[in-house]
């Protein structure tokens, strides 16, 4: 009975082992799996920084184009205006002439 007891012993101990060896080997291979994860999310992590950067600068460079734009149209508004102005004042002289044109004319008949 005693050699069943101590071959019992022997069978648990062996299985025992290889349920160990089994846990250290998947151990081993979550570690490589953890690795391979940190190494990715460090990747990621470094463009994502790099991503953010860029879209600051584009938003920067886009701020700056607007605020380029909007100067650019009020001068625009303003050269219209103005460009109405000396249209109206032209307008102005021409009827003016025609007036003393006629004017003129009625001296001179």
């Amino acid at each position: 009975e005693n050699e069943e007891n101590i071959e019992d012993w022997q069978t648990n101990i062996r299985a025992i082992n290889t349920d160990v060896e089994s846990v250290t080997k998947y151990f081993k291979m979550d570690e490589v799996k953890v690795k391979e994860l940190n190494l990715q999310l460090t990747k990621l992590i470094d463009r994502l920084r790099k991503d953010k950067e860029a879209l600051r600068q584009a938003s920067n460079k886009n701020r700056m184009v607007q605020i380029a734009l909007d100067k650019c149209a009020e001068e625009f508004r303003e050269a219209y205006t103005e460009r109405q102005d000396v249209v109206k004042q032209w307008e102005g002289a021409v009827a003016l002439l025609r007036k003393r044109d006629i004017e003129i004319e009625l001296v001179a008949n």
